[in-house]
């Protein structure tokens, strides 16, 4: 039987009757029909993202906040009205209409307080409709150094009102309504920045501006002895210790990414077999620096070991290939997490405790490389996002707002050719407005993997050409904020 696609057998979208591939696809319980009237020409489980929609009045869903009846999706809302009951005999479905009964006492509650709030922000009383509208849409910022929680004021730390003036949202009613957080403003509830983008939550923010180091993948494996070692890797690590210790006051903050892997992994030999082998107690298996192309999956010269991993193997590849970054290699199992070759690198190590005994703070732990269906080159996000994965594989939002904050990003580890080269690229296309010359790539304390010489010397000459500055970490100025960087 001759190889077929994933369009060709059931990822077709019942909705557009278009394939869908695996970046864009939203799996559902059952197959669907874009309208309950039309034939099932195409009865799938998997839509576009964009086709995911109410048939009833085309609000775009998401997985959760929908239903499902005759093979036909709708939002709660058009379910309830449409198939819901209409009185008080529903049954469980009755439930629904408690719950809406709820709703709207809790709206007119909510009413009922925003006018509360307003008379104690303005200080005066207000007598209609016309006196909430104005003071709504007048008052523009809070006192400083208090917030108002449930109509008691409550002293907190001064906050500029600049600050403050986001925490007040502007309802349907058009009445304000102030959040129940004393001292906290809603735009660091909402904002990345302030979440944990490290493993290991310090409790301890981060302050804005200063010189931070990013250490890539810092890990025993990509050092002689392990499994995947980096040639002048241990020299790497020596100028990366000596940079701490020398700037030991002088590093705001410390950022590490630790390749995360099973042996199981997409691109460890485990994941493939040669057909026919897969429950074999001794599979076959690609050997390492294996290349596997979409031709060699459709010719079945290697299969995914697991048949529910089948389709998405030959998207995943394929959409390496159309990216153009690199194909998929079969790299030796390594970084496997519980084990000596994940581990920081002894000497670096000791540097980082005595970064953190010094400045009293937590060093940032990243992992990448925790979801065995993509591989994570970038810390900033996985090389193909799986779509049910997407806070795993997705863009770390996290850790690119808390590298913003700085003034400077000194950026080293292993490898030059691969895990720095891609994280430095995906953090140049996050950076945003902020001047390129405060990334700064360390081109003395990162190495190539071996073969690939080429790609690390393309990439320094890439990054050099969009205005990063590439220095030695020797370099007296790299902490001087009031220097500027040139690349050596």
């Amino acid at each position: 039987m001759p190889f077929q696609l994933a369009s060709d057998r059931h990822n077709i979208c019942p909705a557009c009757e278009k394939p869908v591939y695996f970046a864009e696809q939203v799996r559902i319980d059952a197959p669907y029909r874009r309208n309950p009237q039309s034939p099932i020409k195409y009865s799938s489980q998997y839509l576009h993202k964009n086709c995911f929609r109410c048939f009833e009045c085309n609000t775009k869903l998401k997985l959760g906040q929908h239903s499902a009846r005759n093979n036909s999706l709708c939002c709660s809302n058009c379910y309830a009205r449409k198939f819901g009951p209409h009185g008080f005999r529903g049954g469980v479905t009755g439930g629904l209409m408690g719950i809406s009964l709820a709703a709207n006492k809790i709206k007119n509650s909510t009413r009922r307080f925003s006018r509360k709030v307003l008379e104690k922000a303005s200080g005066k009383s207000l007598s209609g409709s016309a006196d909430i509208e104005e003071t709504s849409l007048n008052l523009k910022t809070l006192e400083p150094g208090n917030a108002v929680v449930n109509t008691i004021s409550v002293p907190t730390a001064p906050i500029d009102n600049e600050m403050l003036s986001p925490s007040i949202d502007m309802a349907e009613d058009k009445t304000v309504r102030v959040k129940k957080k004393a001292g906290i403003t809603a735009s660091k509830l909402s904002s990345s920045a302030a979440k944990e983008c490290s493993v290991y939550t310090s409790n301890i923010s981060v302050q804005p501006g200063g010189t931070a180091l990013l250490i890539i993948d810092p890990q025993n494996d990509f050092h002689p002895g392990g499994s995947l070692a980096v040639e002048n890797a241990d020299e790497d690590a020596a100028r990366i210790k000596a940079l701490i210790e020398k700037e030991l006051t002088n590093l705001s903050e410390i950022y590490v990414t630790l390749d995360s892997h099973m042996k199981y992994h997409i691109a460890h030999p485990n994941f493939w077999v040669t057909p026919g082998t897969e429950n074999s107690a001794k599979p076959e298996h690609p050997s390492h620096f294996t290349v596997i192309k979409s031709e060699d999956i459709e010719n079945k010269t290697w299969v995914a070991r697991r048949k529910e991993h089948r389709l998405w193997a030959y998207d995943y590849v394929k959409a390496l290939e159309e990216q153009g970054r690199f194909e998929l290699t079969i790299w030796p199992p390594h970084c496997l997490l519980g084990t000596k070759g994940h581990c920081v690198e002894d000497g670096i190590l000791d540097a980082l405790d005595a970064w953190e005994e010094a400045s009293g703070k937590s060093v940032h732990y990243i992992l990448k490389g925790t979801n065995s269906k993509t591989e994570h080159y970038s810390a900033i996000k996985a090389e193909v996002v799986v779509p049910e994965d997407e806070e795993t594989t997705g863009v770390n939002r996290a850790l690119v707002d808390k590298l913003r904050l700085h003034d400077r990003i000194l950026i080293c580890g292993q490898a030059l050719s691969h895990c720095v080269n891609y994280t430095t690229r995906d953090l140049v296309s996050e950076w945003g407005d902020k001047p390129m010359s405060a990334l700064v790539i360390l081109q003395d304390a990162s190495s190539p993997v071996a073969g690939f010489q080429k790609d690390g010397e393309k990439f320094i000459s890439d990054m050099k050409d969009k205005g990063l500055a590439v220095a030695e970490s020797t370099n007296e100025k790299l902490c001087d904020l009031e220097e500027s960087m040139e690349s050596s």
